[in-house]
Protein backbone atom coordinates (compact mmCIF):
# COMPACT_ATOMS: atom_id res chain seq x y z
CA UNK A 1 0.00 0.00 0.00
CA UNK A 2 2.54 2.23 0.86
CA UNK A 3 4.44 1.34 -2.31
CA UNK A 4 1.28 2.46 -4.04
CA UNK A 5 0.90 6.14 -2.63
CA UNK A 6 4.79 6.58 -3.22
CA UNK A 7 5.30 5.42 -6.93
CA UNK A 8 2.41 4.34 -8.86
CA UNK A 9 -0.07 7.44 -7.18
CA UNK A 10 2.70 10.46 -7.98
CA UNK A 11 3.29 8.44 -11.98
CA UNK A 12 -0.29 7.86 -12.58
CA UNK A 13 -0.80 11.74 -11.64
CA UNK A 14 2.09 13.00 -14.07
CA UNK A 15 0.38 10.88 -16.74
CA UNK A 16 -3.30 11.71 -16.29
CA UNK A 17 -2.55 15.52 -16.42
CA UNK A 18 -2.35 16.24 -20.21
CA UNK A 19 -5.16 14.68 -20.88
CA UNK A 20 -7.00 15.95 -18.02
CA UNK A 21 -5.65 19.56 -19.15
CA UNK A 22 -6.80 19.08 -22.45
CA UNK A 23 -10.61 17.87 -21.18
CA UNK A 24 -10.67 20.93 -19.18
CA UNK A 25 -10.04 23.09 -22.00
CA UNK A 26 -12.65 20.98 -24.00
CA UNK A 27 -15.40 21.85 -21.75
CA UNK A 28 -14.53 25.10 -21.33
CA UNK A 29 -15.33 25.75 -25.16
CA UNK A 30 -18.52 23.69 -25.02
CA UNK A 31 -20.42 25.96 -22.68
CA UNK A 32 -23.53 24.55 -23.65
CA UNK A 33 -22.78 21.43 -21.25
CA UNK A 34 -21.79 23.76 -18.37
CA UNK A 35 -25.43 25.44 -18.72
CA UNK A 36 -27.07 22.39 -18.04
CA UNK A 37 -25.43 22.48 -14.66
CA UNK A 38 -27.22 26.33 -13.73
CA UNK A 39 -24.46 28.60 -15.19
CA UNK A 40 -25.55 30.71 -17.68
CA UNK A 41 -24.35 30.26 -21.11
CA UNK A 42 -22.09 32.89 -22.33
CA UNK A 43 -23.27 33.15 -26.10
CA UNK A 44 -27.15 32.96 -25.01
CA UNK A 45 -26.67 36.22 -22.83
CA UNK A 46 -24.58 37.95 -25.77
CA UNK A 47 -27.19 37.30 -28.17
CA UNK A 48 -29.55 39.00 -25.30
CA UNK A 49 -27.41 41.84 -25.28
CA UNK A 50 -26.69 41.80 -28.93
CA UNK A 51 -30.45 42.01 -29.53
CA UNK A 52 -30.50 44.84 -26.70
CA UNK A 53 -27.56 47.59 -27.98
CA UNK A 54 -28.38 46.54 -31.62
CA UNK A 55 -24.35 46.46 -31.54
CA UNK A 56 -24.36 42.64 -32.22
CA UNK A 57 -20.63 42.72 -33.90
CA UNK A 58 -19.00 44.34 -30.52
CA UNK A 59 -21.21 41.96 -28.28
CA UNK A 60 -20.01 38.87 -30.43
CA UNK A 61 -15.98 40.43 -30.10
CA UNK A 62 -16.76 40.97 -25.96
CA UNK A 63 -17.91 36.95 -26.12
CA UNK A 64 -14.99 36.04 -28.17
CA UNK A 65 -12.09 38.06 -26.11
CA UNK A 66 -13.64 36.61 -22.74
CA UNK A 67 -13.37 33.19 -24.23
CA UNK A 68 -9.79 33.58 -25.84
CA UNK A 69 -8.85 34.77 -22.09
CA UNK A 70 -10.31 32.03 -20.12
CA UNK A 71 -8.68 29.87 -22.58
CA UNK A 72 -5.03 31.40 -22.73
CA UNK A 73 -5.51 31.20 -18.74
CA UNK A 74 -6.08 27.25 -18.60
CA UNK A 75 -3.65 26.80 -20.72
CA UNK A 76 -1.12 28.79 -19.32
CA UNK A 77 -1.73 27.00 -15.93
CA UNK A 78 -2.20 23.54 -17.08
CA UNK A 79 1.58 23.87 -19.18
CA UNK A 80 2.76 25.39 -15.60
CA UNK A 81 1.57 22.52 -14.14
CA UNK A 82 2.55 19.80 -16.40
CA UNK A 83 6.27 21.03 -16.25
CA UNK A 84 6.12 21.10 -12.77
CA UNK A 85 4.89 17.89 -12.59
CA UNK A 86 7.94 16.36 -14.64
CA UNK A 87 10.73 14.20 -13.06
CA UNK A 88 14.01 16.94 -13.24
CA UNK A 89 15.71 14.60 -15.16
CA UNK A 90 13.38 14.74 -18.02
CA UNK A 91 12.62 18.05 -17.51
Amino acid sequence: MQALAAVVMPQAARAALAPFGNQSIVLLKQTSIVSIVGCDELMRKTAEAAGATRQPFTMYLAAALVYLALTAVLTLCLGWAERRAMPAAQG
